[in-house]
């Protein structure tokens, strides 16, 4: 039954994924707060059926149509601005990480320019000086 309901909730996500036309930042916040949505119900309904989603949330032409009349959509758009703020700071990091990658590639293989071929010499009177 678990299986079959979370079937139902992922096509159903699927479904309004494919009805909106919106940012894709956007369209991720809006996905995430109506899959928590549909989880809520799933955990209510034993045997959840697509009519169930239907019905409590809104069909996905509904949803797509009337998104930008929700009461939160403030909160959606702020949502939808932490996503992209998210994506630009892993997109820095992984840029940044590339580049310590090649220039660590780089110092191994070069010449042993950057390595202090120093020897120290020491004897026992210095030692005990």
């Amino acid at each position: 039954m678990k299986k079959q309901n979370n079937k139902i909730v992922n096509e159903y996500i699927k479904e309004i994924s494919k009805a909106l036309t919106c940012s894709k930042d956007m369209k991720t916040a809006l996905l995430h707060e109506l899959e928590q949505q549909a989880r809520e119900l799933e955990s209510k309904v034993q045997s959840l059926t697509a009519d169930d989603l239907y019905n409590e949330i809104g069909s996905p032409q509904e949803i797509a149509l009337g998104f930008e009349s929700r009461a939160d959509i403030e909160a959606i758009k702020k949502n939808a601005t932490k996503y992209r703020k998210a994506k630009i700071i892993c997109l820095i990091s992984s840029i940044l990480a590339v580049i310590a990658v090649v220039i660590a590639i780089v110092i191994i293989c070069s010449n042993d320019d950057y390595y202090s071929d120093t020897q120290v010499n020491s004897t026992i009177e210095e030692v005990t000086s």
